[in-house]
């Protein structure tokens, strides 16, 4: 299609049935507009993206979004994906991108049910304890929403049509699912979602941010509670669905520890990517039946600790 063509089949461009006037709608102008455009034609529209776990009266870092929605999504997932970790997670033998899933799906909804016309910016704010957002529009059910009373109801229903269409948005109603699936996997706890006073408003709680002795400094870490999650997970999901897929895999590693090897490099030699699921389900194993032996058998976690095959045959 011409840019016209396309404009007008994601009903971005119309004709005014009061005047007759033809021209590009405020959607197509949020959608693919640059920012003087968008700034005339909607001047309080403001995207105020922070982190703010070291640094609480002010903030770590900020990104202010006034370009248009497309711009928008990428340079805020980036934001996302700079500073909020992405644990471990699988689905049966699928490894799952939790981080992407979430956000995704939260920014969307930031992009596609806001009030344009009102004053108030859309915030994304990073704290020590919890990850919010804040965006204001016309509530469609007041209150908490969950999945009893979820009604599919877009704001503005452009926008989320033209998302749809290029694959960014899931359809009506999936994409609040796939957050409450996945924010428990992600750091443990519910998500909050809530629609009233004319705002929107996602709360997820957090533990990801720990305190560095040394320096006092804040860094991103998976909570200990999901990797302990992950780790049952990993075990109980994929040992059965993978073993038939690994005929020869210990013969590989006792053949590759004739000389003595490190665990990582064993991990490393059969591809495996989880420590815990390969300590657990492999490694553990091959040193339970006696095929594999510590070099420092008194010395157990030592950092320095090889494997060696017992038995050469």
């Amino acid at each position: 299609m011409g840019d016209l063509e396309l404009l007008k089949n994601a009903s971005l461009f119309l004709k005014d049935p009061a005047t007759g006037q033809e021209g590009i709608t405020l959607a197509g102008i949020l959608i693919f507009g640059k920012d003087e455009l968008i700034a005339a034609a909607a001047p309080a529209f403001r995207i105020d993206m922070l982190k703010r776990v070291i640094d609480t009266d002010r903030y770590d870092d900020r990104l202010d979004l006034r370009t248009n929605l497309l711009e928008s999504y990428e340079k805020a997932m980036q934001f996302v994906g700079k500073h909020l970790p992405n644990p471990f997670h699988l689905e049966g033998v699928q490894s799952i991108n939790l981080r992407e899933n979430i956000f995704r799906e939260v920014i969307i909804n930031m992009l596609i049910h806001k009030e344009y016309s009102r004053a108030e910016p859309t915030r994304f704010i990073i704290e020590k304890e919890r990850v919010y957002t804040e965006n204001s529009n016309k509530p469609y059910i007041s209150g908490i929403i969950d999945l009893s009373n979820l009604v599919p109801h877009p704001k503005n229903p452009n926008i989320a049509r033209f998302f749809r269409q290029i694959g960014r948005a899931e359809e009506l109603g999936s994409g609040v699912r796939k957050i409450y699936k996945y924010c428990k996997a992600y750091s443990g706890y519910d998500p909050v979602i809530t629609d009233d006073n004319d705002c929107f408003r996602f709360i997820l709680q957090v533990d990801f941010f720990k305190t560095d002795t040394n320096g006092g400094s804040i860094t991103p870490q998976a909570a200990p509670k999901i990797s302990d999650q992950v780790s049952d997970q990993v075990s109980d999901q994929v040992s059965d669905q993978v073993s038939d897929q690994d005929v020869g895999r210990d013969e590989r590693i006792l053949f590759f520890c004739e000389t003595p090897k490190s665990a990582d490099e064993i991990q490393k030699h059969i591809g495996i990517m989880h420590k815990t699921y390969f300590r657990k389900t492999i490694l553990n194993p091959l040193i339970e039946s006696g095929k594999l032996a510590r070099t420092s058998p008194d010395k157990p976690t030592s950092k320095s600790q090889k494997y060696v095959t017992v038995d050469k045959k």
